[in-house]
């Protein structure tokens, strides 16, 4: 289910989980496609040979990209009806709990922990957490957004 949120059932909202966004899977063509365009291709995240040996037997996917995948988690839990444009402005908190071999399925649970009316913009944080397939907690964060 998607909460449809706006200016003036926001509040409502504070405090309360969302839900969890769908799962992601993650294969090595996507830790390779993400390590080149950021420039990243540490051994670790795009050598499976070499990171088979190592003490996590598999690649690892980049922190970066689970990061990257928080906001496609919130659209999937909550939609701002009343908004021209909703702007990331930051994370805050960000924590790599547990390294996520690859192939792995990630999802994240999302709720609206704060929110700060200023006027024309409202200011919104997002608590996430992400976990594993074996619902193991992976990486939290706090996005910014402002709408």
């Amino acid at each position: 289910m998607v909460t449809e949120l706006s200016r003036t059932n926001y509040l409502e909202w504070v405090g309360r989980p969302l839900g969890t966004g769908k799962p992601r899977r993650i294969e090595q063509s996507d830790v390779d496609q993400f390590a080149r365009l950021s420039g990243d291709e540490q051994w670790i995240h795009v050598d499976p040979a070499r990171a088979q040996a190592s003490p996590f037997g598999a690649t690892l996917v980049h922190g970066l990209f689970v990061l990257s995948l928080v906001p496609s988690w919130i659209s999937d839990v909550a939609r701002v009806v009343d908004a021209e444009s909703i702007l990331a402005v930051g994370y805050d908190d960000v924590r790599f709990l547990s390294p996520v071999c690859v192939p792995s399925t990630l999802q994240a649970r999302v709720s609206l922990t704060r929110a700060q009316d200023g006027g024309q913009r409202l200011r919104t944080w997002w608590g996430v957490e992400v976990s594993d397939e074996h619902d193991d907690l992976v990486a939290t964060a706090t996005a910014i957004a402002q709408w």
